[in-house]
């Protein structure tokens, strides 16, 4: 989820349609909680073939004297139970048979005969749409 502080930009307010107290709590989470939790993890690692984007640690909230951002933070989420201590538990975990067979596809390894560029695409853009403005950039 994206309730933690600053997960949506410096000074930008969380648009979480969610009760962000409830799950910045993560010492309250009840057992459906935890299981809904695991599941999710899991069923994210199925799906994307054993990969999972987290950070391993987020230390303590300067403003809030503790932890922040929960979903966000690996080894909390090992040490709880929210998240596989083995990942291979999500392998078929969605019930699908497409187990990786350590094959892939020329496009992907780029084999020189599937990498023919496209005609109509030409690089560098002469034109990169819609523009932004430089001004919404962060200054430091």
């Amino acid at each position: 989820n994206n309730c933690g502080k600053w997960l949506n930009g410096i000074g930008a307010p969380s648009d979480s349609h969610y009760d962000c107290d409830m799950w910045d709590d993560w010492a309250s989470y009840n057992a459906t909680i935890i299981a809904s939790l695991k599941s999710v993890a899991l069923a994210s690692m199925d799906t994307l073939t054993n990969f999972f984007f987290c950070a391993w640690k987020i230390g303590d909230s300067t403003e809030l004297g503790r932890l922040s951002s929960p979903m966000w933070h690996y080894r909390l989420r090992l040490q709880h139970g929210w998240m596989p201590a083995d990942p291979r538990e999500a392998i078929n975990y969605c019930g699908g048979s497409q187990l990786f067979d350590s094959s892939y596809a020329a496009s992907a390894t780029g084999d020189a005969a599937s990498m023919q560029p496209t005609p109509s695409l030409v690089f560098p853009p002469a034109k990169i749409s819609p523009s932004f403005d430089a001004t919404l950039l962060p200054k430091y």
